[in-house]
């Protein structure tokens, strides 16, 4: 994997730049602008989350219809296929997009369980602004897939170089942060989750509150199968809970 700046075309108005080996084709991929510049006032960057199942009703959708038109936006959904705190960086310094609030939901997919392949397709995005080494990779477990295969998993961390470089070059940005819901504790998966997905969901939550930023988290608890058809993506249910605490700061 060779990672390599990637330009999209934003609503035929401006183009935005992106750093990794290939840009996301699945239809979670979204982005919006109401603004004829990079010069913007919200930012929104969200994971797969910000679609989930579907475009209708979810929190992107919400948002976009929601949207003040005194309000530049620019809205970016899962742009690439593993989107974390390390993209945003990138995203933010390539584009040189420095608006008044950030709204994310990114610390899900930087600390949940992944085999080393898909480890090694996030750190890429490293080699731009820092160097891979700088990561901290531990292993976690071997889990046994619903295949019966035995997977090695393990989780990254971030540098301190990272989050010292991050909170300097934002300092003066708002991160409207949406932490993972935490799931009731009768919570069925539609499929199996390794037994380190818990205790790698609260460690994202965590790094989130910890994160030396301007910033608002949103903490959820007690999600069920009403709010969450997976554990990790949302219902309209879930969506709605979500996007009705965040759109009195947006």
């Amino acid at each position: 994997m060779q990672a390599q700046i990637l330009t999209y075309n934003v609503q035929d108005l401006y183009s935005v730049k992106f750093f990794a080996d290939e840009l996301n084709s699945r239809p979670d991929f979204h982005i919006y602008t109401n603004s004829d510049s990079r010069a913007i006032d919200v930012l929104i960057f969200f994971d797969s989350r910000g679609v989930s199942s579907s475009f209708e009703h979810s929190i992107v959708d919400r948002i976009i219809n929601s949207v003040r038109h005194e309000q530049k936006i620019l809205l970016v959904a899962r742009p690439l296929e593993i989107t974390t705190w390390m993209t945003l960086y990138n995203f933010m310094k390539m584009n040189d997009i420095t608006p008044k609030k950030v709204v994310t939901n990114m610390g899900f997919v930087d600390f949940t369980p992944k085999k080393m392949s898909i480890i090694e397709k996030s750190l890429i995005q490293y080699n731009y602004y820092f160097s891979q080494d700088q990561a901290q990779i531990e292993f976690l477990e071997h889990y046994n897939s619903i295949d019966n295969t035995t997977l090695d998993l393990y989780v990254q961390d971030y540098p301190d170089s990272f989050k010292s470089e991050f909170e300097s070059s934002f300092q003066d940005v708002l991160f409207l942060i949406i932490n993972s819901p935490e799931l009731a504790e009768d919570y069925e998966f539609s499929r199996p989750r390794p037994q380190s997905f818990f205790k790698s969901l609260q460690k994202g939550n965590d790094f989130n509150r910890e994160f030396h930023l301007r910033k608002e988290v949103f903490d959820f608890k007690n999600f069920t199968t009403e709010e969450t058809y997976d554990g990790v993506h949302y219902t309209n249910k879930g969506n709605e809970l979500i996007f009705s605490a965040l759109s009195p700061f947006l």
